[in-house]
C-alpha cells in the first residue's frame, strides 16, 4: 500500500498527478504491507446470505471491490454508498464513470451524487454517490 504524506490519500494505487490534482499531501512518502481479501471471501467467512450495505472510501481501488466482490454485490448488497475518483488520481484507478458502468451492469441504479471535492481551477475531482441494489427495489407493486 502506498502510503503518502496526507494519510486520506493512502490507497493500494499509487497516486498519480499529485500536484495537480490535490496536493503535495498525496506525496508517496512510504510503502506498507497489509494483508487483503476480496469481499466475496470475507462475506462467505462472516455473513452467510445476509444482507449488506457497503460504505466504500478506498482511494480508486473501487474495480478492486467490484472483481473481487461481483457475487455479494449482485446478491446481498442492498446499496453501495462510495467515494469515486472523476479526474485522474491513482495509478490504475476506476473512475466515477467506469464504476457507475459496472455497478448498473451488476444491476444497481445510481440513486444520487453528494458533494464533489475540486481542485484549484474549480474542476472535480471527486465525488461522493449512492447506487441502490435494483433487486431489493419496489416499484410499489
Amino acid at each position: 500500500m502506498s502510503r503518502n504524506a496526507n494519510e486520506q490519500t493512502n490507497s493500494l494505487l499509487n497516486a498519480n498527478s499529485v500536484e495537480q490534482s490535490y496536493s503535495a499531501g498525496a506525496r508517496q512518502v512510504g510503502e506498507q504491507t497489509i494483508q487483503t481479501m476480496t469481499l466475496d471471501d470475507w462475506a462467505t467467512e462472516h455473513l452467510g446470505e445476509r444482507r449488506i450495505i457497503i460504505k466504500s472510501d478506498i482511494q480508486g481501488a473501487e474495480g478492486l471491490l467490484l472483481e473481487g466482490g461481483e457475487k455479494t454485490l449482485r446478491k446481498q448488497t442492498i446499496a453501495l454508498y462510495s467515494e469515486a475518483q472523476v479526474a485522474p488520481f491513482y495509478e490504475n484507478q476506476t473512475d466515477f464513470f467506469e464504476l457507475h458502468v459496472a455497478l448498473s451492469r451488476l444491476g444497481f441504479s445510481l440513486m444520487d451524487v453528494f458533494a464533489s471535492a475540486h481542485d484549484e481551477h474549480g474542476r472535480v475531482w471527486q465525488t461522493d454517490a449512492l447506487w441502490i441494489n435494483n433487486r431489493f427495489v419496489s416499484d410499489g407493486d
